[in-house]
């Protein structure tokens, strides 16, 4: 039995191709791990967005309908104070920066069609609230870009005919 010292073990060669290997996956994985950790970030910005906006549509659909003012790109304090809403201490009652929050309600008059039947106006109110905050990432280049993101929700309140 010949005992060869030569075949035992690794040579430093295949060790540095193996770590050039392993450093290639490992760059790609982080990457890939750093991208999807900015997408869950934005995800999070844009629920806070809506929820801030449907809050505000929600207490505008709880109102009497005859109670409801017209405004036109109102601001929280503005609309808080227009609407007779009290600021009831919840985080979502007046918006903190940097998110900011615009309503806007306008009347409307649709003619419906039931069935073929004759048509009948009702009344309604349509209620706009827009929520608009700022993103601030680093690109690939490591520059700052800002870009401006917008919520809109729109919803239609019927007056109640008995």
């Amino acid at each position: 039995m010949r005992n060869d010292k030569r075949t035992k073990g690794f040579s430093l060669i295949e060790i540095v191709i193996a770590l050039v290997i392993m450093s290639v996956t490992f760059t790609g994985l982080i990457m890939h791990i750093m991208s999807t950790r900015r997408g869950a970030e934005s995800t999070v910005e844009e629920m806070k967005g809506i929820a801030i906006a449907a809050d505000m549509s929600d207490r505008i659909k709880n109102m009497l309908y005859d109670k409801i003012p017209l405004l036109n790109n109102s601001d929280d304090s503005n609309t808080f104070s227009s609407l007779s809403i009290p600021a009831d201490g919840s985080e979502m009652a007046m918006v903190a920066p940097p998110f900011k929050r615009f309503v806007s309600i306008s009347e409307i008059n649709e003619t419906f069609n039931a069935d073929g039947k004759i048509s009948q106006k009702y009344p309604m109110k349509k209620v706009t609230v827009e929520v608009n905050w700022d993103v601030t990432t680093i690109n690939d280049k490591n520059q700052k870009v800002t870009r401006n993101v917008s919520i809109k929700v729109c919803s239609l309140i019927r007056k109640m005919v008995y």
